[in-house]
């Protein structure tokens, strides 16, 4: 017998009553104190977490892992390891930090036209291109915009 606390939360009735189990982790409940607190705390100095990590991360919990072990492992949050699950894709792009992108950039003309071309196919959306190359949609859209068939029309001015 299992009694249901929350989605995904089970208290084993049977077993020992001092253990929690949550995504495929027991949980020792005299240390769900301190694992709640470690979730709901935010340290605002906190640097971002390295490429490295975050990919090595989400390929451990997808390898089967329990989400504590490889938070203990990484030393990162319970919200960080679901929020880089949700947006893994398999390339290292998807897990670029893009708040601290810096803002002047510079793309060659032989890209813009890339992405300029390749938005017209259809093949993709403003928002795929993006992500793929790292550049914001409105500069995408803004050299669309500009492009009237020639390479030139895409070049800085």
């Amino acid at each position: 017998k299992v009694l249901l606390v929350r989605k995904s939360i089970s208290v084993p009735v049977n077993k020992n009553p001092n253990l929690l189990v949550y995504n495929r982790c027991e949980i020792k409940i005299s240390h769900l104190f301190f694992i709640l607190r470690g979730i709901f705390m935010y340290n605002s100095k906190k640097l971002p977490h390295k490429l490295n990590t975050r990919i090595e991360a989400v390929k451990l919990y997808r390898a089967g892992a329990c989400t504590r072990e490889v938070c203990d492992k990484y030393k990162i949050s319970l919200a960080s390891l679901m929020r880089w699950n949700t947006a893994y894709d398999g390339t290292e792009n998807s897990l670029k930090d893009k708040s601290h992108v810096p803002k002047l950039r510079s793309y060659s003309a032989e890209l813009r036209l890339n992405a300029v071309l390749l938005y017209r196919s259809g093949k993709y959306s403003l928002t795929q291109l993006a992500n793929k190359y790292g550049f914001s949609i409105s500069s995408l859209a803004r050299w669309n915009k500009l492009f009237d068939g020639t390479k030139e029309s895409l070049m800085d001015k």
